[in-house]
């Protein structure tokens, strides 16, 4: 179908500054040292090229100053070269980055502030972290038109609740303090409103940041996902696992629960828990005519393999995966790389109208 406007959404982005002296990281130092930031998201290149704007999960501040006090309390504090970091960001085409995630604040609020100031220097919208909990919550927003109509995008980002990054870490803006916007359905509800008496046409997408590391979905994602969609969202992308995890529709929308990783330079835990290496990009397009086709891009993440550079799955790879996971989808090709594709009608449904007693924030 010939697109009148693509989205595309990608996971976990980080360059490895802060393993760059783990003994399996001096790939990593050549690389970043001879070819910098940029080789590592050049691989997907095909596909930043096939879409009109692109959202991810920025976890490694835009600060090289990790928070002492953490240091002893909250082990893998990331950081990054600010200034290199920004500039491959926005010359791999990025329009707007997730902030809400469990690294956010790893070099303190000062590094929270950075992060965000650097990036709007670059003409990339930070979102899902702020000042304050109004403007952490705040969407990212896309206006676009199909068929002559005005159209609007709107990404929705938060971080699950932990309770160690409540009450020790205190990384939520519930306490009125900066830091990140906490998932919760009841507000997303709230907000979905708003957006929905304010914007012409909107499409919600909820951007959650949750899961466990290098596991599969959880059944805490799974009630969250419905919780999301009956709060109103039109479609839930999440992140934060470091690997692809499942995707299936939920009262009629899609949940596609963990991109995985984008571009994510550590040595990687893929083996040691015995997961395949593989993330997923996720391309939305919109047509003059007809639903909306969501695409699915599984891309290659194990920096052993590709030399700290992800791309997408080979043809026979990409067999083997959607003969695994693609039940229900069609197969295609996106930027000349394989993909999964369905098309995704989303009017309304009864799911707008569940009860408030199942939008009960989850883990709280």
């Amino acid at each position: 179908m010939a697109a009148a406007f693509t989205a595309l959404f990608a996971g976990d982005i980080g360059f490895g500054e802060h393993f760059m002296h783990h003994p399996r990281a001096a790939s990593l130092q050549r690389k970043l040292g001879a070819e910098g930031r940029a080789a590592s998201l050049s691989g997907l290149a095909c596909l930043f090229d096939a879409a009109d704007v692109a959202v991810g999960n920025l976890e490694a501040p835009l600060s090289d100053r990790p928070d002492p006090a953490l240091a002893a309390r909250k082990p893998g504090l990331a950081w990054s070269r600010p200034e290199e970091a920004a500039a491959a960001l926005r010359d791999a085409g990025f329009t707007a980055l997730s902030l809400a995630n469990d690294h956010a604040l790893d070099c303190g609020r000062e590094g929270l502030a950075e992060t965000r100031l650097r990036l709007a220097r670059v003409g990339i919208r930070p979102f899902g972290a702020g000042p304050d909990a109004t403007l952490a919550g705040l969407p990212w927003l896309a206006p676009f038109e199909t068929a002559g109509r005005a159209r609007t995008l709107a990404v929705f980002s938060a971080f699950e609740y932990r309770p160690v990054y409540d009450h020790a870490f205190r990384w939520y803006t519930n306490r009125g303090l900066p830091g990140v916007a906490p998932l919760s359905p009841l507000r997303l509800r709230r907000d979905i409103t708003r957006v929905r008496q304010r914007l012409p046409e909107p499409l919600v997408v909820a951007f959650p940041h949750w899961g466990e590391s290098y596991a599969p979905t959880s059944d805490a994602q799974r009630a969250a996902a419905r919780q999301l969609v009956a709060a109103g969202a039109d479609i839930v992308i999440g992140h934060g696992a470091h690997v692809a995890q499942g995707f299936e529709m939920v009262g009629g929308r899609p949940v596609i629960y963990g991109l995985g990783n984008c571009a994510w330079n550590t040595p990687g835990r893929f083996g040691i828990e015995g997961v395949a290496p593989i993330g997923l990009v996720a391309l939305l397009s919109f047509a003059e005519i007809g639903p909306p086709l969501l695409r699915l891009v599984p891309i290659l993440t194990d920096n052993a393999t590709t030399g700290f550079c992800s791309r997408p799955l080979g043809e026979a790879a990409f067999a083997r995966f959607a003969a695994a996971h693609g039940a229900g989808w069609a197969t295609g090709r996106v930027g000349g790389a394989p993909c999964l594709e369905r098309l995704v009608p989303l009017g309304e449904t009864a799911a707008r109208q569940a009860p408030a007693s199942a939008l009960a924030p989850p883990g709280r």
